[in-house]
């Protein structure tokens, strides 16, 4: 009988190594999802003024997300996905180029939210929790993983560019 997570969908979740372009699936019980926006200002103090004056800076999107695998007490399973873990944790490591080395991007889609979005691991963490993780042959049956993305993208941000996928249910109209 499958393992489920009462009251949580199975979602499918792609990850899509930028360049090389091979692609990591995971089905996946997603246990939170927090996108950070942080705009950075600069303040610049005038002569003559008690206040101060603030131009744009930066602008910097980081997407955590914490989810877990389930191999649902199969051998085989639990070897697939010990191997997707390590391609996801080997996509963090630098690819060796002619004049020194060079990072990886991501394209990665997560449900209906983010889909073939663009970026780059900043944090990657696999958990084993021992006290509800059953092992087979060394390999667990349960990972939490938690990760965090930098988003790049496909084009630059600027307020004209939609934050998600917006009708990626083709029913779907927004109230306004």
């Amino acid at each position: 009988m499958p393992f489920t997570i009462p009251g949580q969908e199975l979602l499918n979740l792609e990850f899509r190594v930028v360049p090389g372009g091979f692609t990591i699936e995971f089905p996946a019980y997603i246990s939170n999802v927090t996108d950070r926006y942080s705009p950075m200002w600069n303040q610049f103090f005038e002569i003559g003024r008690a206040d101060h004056k603030v131009l744009y800076n930066k602008f910097v999107r980081e997407i955590d997300i914490q989810f877990r695998t389930i191999a649902d007490g199969n051998y085989e399973r639990a070897l697939g996905l010990k191997l997707k873990l390590n391609e996801l944790a080997k996509s963090t490591y630098p690819r060796d180029v002619a004049d020194g080395f060079q990072g990886n991007f991501l394209e990665f889609t997560i449900g209906a939210l983010y889909q073939k979005e663009i970026g780059y691991v900043s944090q990657l963490q696999y958990n084993w929790d021992n006290t509800e993780t059953p092992w087979d042959a060394g390999n667990p049956f349960y990972t939490t993983v938690n990760m965090s993305i930098v988003w790049i993208g496909k084009e630059r941000p600027r307020s004209e560019i939609d934050a998600y996928n917006p009708g990626s249910r083709g029913d779907w109209k927004p109230v306004l």
